[in-house]
C-alpha cells in the first residue's frame, strides 16, 4: 500500500490520484465499519468519472467495484406498485417507499449500470396507470424523461471492494469509519503536500461540497458548507496560500460555511483551481463572464434605468424589470438608490387590509435625474 505514496528525503509525498480519491471519500463518501467497502455517491458523472479514473491509475485496473443507480419517483398518495420492469425485461422485485414531507409517497429502487455511460428504461405498473421513465447519461449529467412528467431524481453509488485499501485510508489518511461529518479533518500529509496537489484537493472538495452562486452581484460567490469547522479552516488556509481570500460563517443546524466572494478572489480561483463537476464548471464560467469588461458601469446602468423611467412617464420596479429583462430585486434596489440621490421620486407603498398588503411604489424622474441623463 505504500506504493500509493512517493518516498521523498524526509517524508511520504502524496500522489495526485491518491489526493483525489482520499478527499473525495473524506467529504463525499464513507468507509464501512467492517472495512469491507468504500462508497461515494453523487449525481454528477463527470466527478465520478474523475474519481474512477484515479482509482484505476492507483490499482492498474485490478480492483473490484460496482456502480448502483438509485431512483426516486414521487407517486400520488395511496398509489400502489404492481411491477417494475427494466429495459432488459428484468423484474425489479425489491423496492421501498419513503416520505420527505407529510403527504409524500416516494418509490425507491436500485439497478446496476456497467459504466458511467448508460441508458436505462423502466416501466412502473401502478393501480390505474403505467409510468415510463428513461434515465440516461448525457454530457456527464443524468437526464430523466417521463411519460407523465412524474417527479424523478437519481444518483450513482460507487462502491469499491478492497479491505486493505479501506484500512490504508483509515490508518494513513485518518479517514474515519461510518458516519463522520462532524469529525473530519485534514491530516498533516495532506496539509504539507505540494502546491499542485493542494490545487487538486481544493478542486475536489469544491466539486463535491461546493456551490457556485451567480444570481446577481450580491450572490456571486463560491460557498462550501460542512459540519466540520476544522476541515473548513484547513481548506481556508490552503486557499489563502494561493491568494484567494475567504471567510467562514456559522450556518444553520450545526453547519459551517466557507465563502469566497469579490471579483479578484473569484477570478483568482478560476485561474488557479480546476473543478471536476460539469455543472459547477458551467456555473463558474457564467460567474466569471458576468464580470466582463463589456458590461455597463454602474453610472451607465443607472442612466439606462432613468431613461426607461422617463420614457414610461412613471412606472413600478416590477414593470421596469420586465421591460429590461432584469432581476426585480436588483431593479428595486437601484431605483431606491437613485431616489436617495434625488434622481427619482415615488408615491404609493401604502399598507391596507387585515394582511397589510402594500400598493407598489410608482417611480417618476426628477429634473435632477434629467440633468444626470444629459451629463
Amino acid at each position: 500500500m505504500k506504493g500509493f505514496l512517493k518516498w521523498s528525503a524526509s517524508s511520504f509525498e502524496i500522489k495526485r490520484d491518491m489526493a483525489c480519491v482520499s478527499e473525495a471519500i473524506r467529504t463525499e463518501g464513507n468507509i464501512a465499519c467492517n472495512f469491507q467497502g468504500i462508497t461515494i455517491t453523487n449525481k454528477n458523472l463527470f466527478l465520478l468519472n474523475k474519481v474512477e479514473n484515479s482509482i484505476r491509475h492507483l490499482f492498474s485496473n485490478t480492483i473490484n467495484f460496482s456502480r448502483i443507480l438509485h431512483i426516486y419517483v414521487w407517486l400520488q398518495p395511496k398509489e400502489e406498485v404492481k411491477e417494475i420492469e427494466n429495459e432488459a425485461g428484468k423484474i425489479i422485485k425489491h423496492f421501498n417507499f419513503r416520505k420527505f414531507k407529510q403527504n409524500d409517497r416516494i418509490l425507491t429502487f436500485v439497478d446496476s449500470v456497467n459504466s458511467l455511460c448508460f441508458n436505462k428504461k423502466y416501466k412502473i405498473k401502478l393501480d390505474n396507470r403505467t409510468l415510463l421513465i428513461d434515465i440516461k447519461s448525457e454530457n456527464y449529467d443524468i437526464k430523466i424523461d417521463s411519460n407523465t412528467n412524474a417527479k424523478t431524481t437519481s444518483y450513482i453509488q460507487y462502491t469499491i471492494y478492497n479491505s486493505k485499501f479501506s484500512r490504508f485510508l483509515h490508518d494513513e489518511f485518518k479517514i474515519q469509519l461510518g458516519k463522520k461529518s462532524y469529525d473530519i479533518f485534514m491530516p498533516k500529509m495532506i496539509k504539507n503536500a505540494g502546491n499542485d496537489i493542494k490545487k487538486e484537493i481544493i478542486g475536489i472538495v469544491v466539486s463535491c461540497e461546493g456551490n457556485i452562486g451567480n444570481f446577481n452581484k450580491a450572490t456571486r460567490l463560491i460557498s462550501v458548507k460542512m459540519c466540520s469547522r476544522k476541515y473548513l479552516s484547513d481548506l481556508s488556509d490552503m486557499l489563502n496560500e494561493f491568494g484567494i481570500s475567504n471567510r467562514i460563517y456559522k450556518a444553520e443546524n450545526r453547519l459551517w460555511t466557507l465563502k469566497i466572494s469579490r471579483k479578484k478572489n473569484l477570478e483568482q480561483f478560476y485561474k488557479t483551481i480546476k473543478l471536476f463537476h460539469s455543472e459547477k464548471i458551467r456555473e463558474m464560467k457564467k460567474l466569471i463572464k458576468a464580470y466582463s469588461k463589456n458590461r455597463f458601469a454602474h453610472w451607465e446602468a443607472d442612466k439606462a434605468y432613468l431613461r426607461a423611467v422617463k420614457d414610461f412617464g412613471s412606472t413600478t420596479s416590477e414593470n421596469l424589470a420586465k421591460h429590461l429583462s432584469k432581476d426585480s430585486n436588483h431593479i428595486r434596489f437601484r431605483l431606491k438608490k437613485l431616489m436617495e440621490n434625488g434622481y427619482l421620486t415615488r408615491i404609493g407603498g401604502k399598507c391596507y387590509g387585515y394582511y397589510r398588503k402594500r400598493d407598489p411604489y410608482v417611480y417618476s424622474i426628477t429634473e435632477t435625474g434629467k440633468k444626470f441623463i444629459n451629463s
